[in-house]
């Protein structure tokens, strides 16, 4: 009888697991792509102010070159704890206003 329990148990959990990770997929990439060009852009600035502004003065945008900033935002991101979408809007950003 035990096993009938902990088969039930363990099938359950893996349902319920898969079903979890496939809503939230689905969620997350629906929010990126119902932003306009321009909402993206300034939620990037947004986030750029207040989260890399949190720990040091903030460099102009256009200081560096879009390849200048790939590093800078791979290093970066994590530190500020931004998301995959914060990520790609600061970088839309940064990279709208890097030097050409």
């Amino acid at each position: 009888m035990k096993k009938y329990i902990y088969s039930w148990c363990l099938l359950g959990a893996i349902v319920y697991s898969c079903k979890t990770q496939q809503s939230t997929s689905a969620s997350a990439s629906a929010s990126s792509t119902d932003l306009t060009k321009s909402e993206m852009l300034k939620k990037g600035e947004d986030l750029f102010n207040l989260r890399c502004g949190r720990c040091h003065d903030l460099p102009a945008p256009s200081q560096f070159t879009a390849a200048d900033w790939e590093p800078i935002m791979a290093r970066m991101a994590p530190k500020a704890k931004l998301s995959a979408d914060e990520t790609n809007w600061v970088s839309a950003y940064v990279n709208a206003n890097a030097k050409k």
